[in-house]
């Protein structure tokens, strides 16, 4: 019998090999001790919700999948930021260009 322990713990370890950094995983473990909680107050056990989750290499591959597919967090620049501090603002504007290849005819 898989218990929540040893699910997270194997989840957590799926992860690191997966090269996800400490920090991240500690939410992610964090989000599904919170999920077990949930499952606890409908009157589940263990069993039924990792049977639900599926095996933790399952759910690693999934995590990592939803977190390649996340879109890039949105930058929002106004002209008197630029006024403001170009020399800042201009180059991490066009190397973040740069590395999402809006600016590869520039270079």
């Amino acid at each position: 019998m898989v218990t929540k322990d040893k699910y997270l713990q194997s989840l957590k370890k799926e992860l690191l090999a997966f090269g996800l950094s400490p920090k991240r995983i500690s939410v992610i473990i964090s989000d599904y001790e919170d999920y077990f909680e949930s499952a606890y107050d409908n009157f589940e056990k263990d069993t039924d919700i990792v049977n639900n989750l599926g095996s933790a290499q399952k759910l690693a591959k999934r995590i990592l999948s939803e977190q390649i597919e996340s879109p890039m967090p949105h930058i929002q620049i106004n002209a008197s930021m630029l006024i403001k501090y170009p020399k800042t603002i201009l180059p991490t504007l066009f190397y973040s260009l740069l590395l999402l290849g809006s600016v590869k005819n520039l270079v």
